[in-house]
């Protein structure tokens, strides 16, 4: 019987802006704890959600399939500003930080990353790719919850650069205290 796993493809956040974010949500934490606060060492841009999947076959037929994605993507410059939520400020579920700067080459490489893993059926999200960094995830908060006055009143917000030279397979558990990410495989640009 395959062995299946959790998996996604990332691009990992430099300590720097790791470190910014923390520093925001530190006073989050304490007004609006009715929101689940990621760690900053968990802040990642998914590129792709593999859900759940055989290993063997992730590692031997679609890894080699992502790598020849982006074997002549050059590295990308991103930064990481702003906060905003989805779906929408009245009924917001996810409280994200966004992603700037070569963003129009994020999407085309996640769109050829997507091309090359069609012929494992894989079930694909229909909602439209927006690279951004989840930071915080609330089931029950309407418009006038504290979390969305005190994200609304921040104004302008950067938290710093991230260089892109490689994204990072991951195996992600699902535990009672929350996922945890393991590095699988790193995978270079260009």
């Amino acid at each position: 019987m395959p062995n299946k796993i959790r998996a996604f493809l990332a691009i990992t956040i430099p300590l720097k802006v790791q470190k910014n974010v923390e520093a925001l949500l530190k006073g989050f934490r304490q007004k609006a704890p009715e929101v689940n606060w990621f760690s900053p060492e968990k802040l990642h841009v998914t590129l792709y959600f593999f859900g759940d999947v055989d290993e063997q076959k992730l590692m031997n037929q679609m890894v080699p399939a992502v790598e020849a994605a982006i074997k002549s993507e050059p590295p990308l410059d991103l930064s990481c500003v702003g906060i905003g939520v989805f779906p929408d400020w009245k009924y917001p579920k996810v409280i994200w930080a966004g992603i700037s700067g070569d963003t129009d080459r994020l999407l085309l490489m996640h769109e050829q990353v997507v091309d090359n893993l069609k012929p494992f059926d894989l079930k694909r999200d229909k909602r439209l790719f927006r690279p951004h960094l989840t930071i915080g995830r609330a089931d029950k908060i309407r418009k006038d919850a504290h979390v969305v006055q005190l994200v609304e009143h921040l104004g302008p917000i950067e938290f710093g650069h991230i260089p892109v030279k490689e994204l990072t397979l991951f195996r992600s558990e699902l535990t009672n205290d929350g996922p945890i990410y393991t590095p699988l495989k790193v995978l270079p640009l260009g």
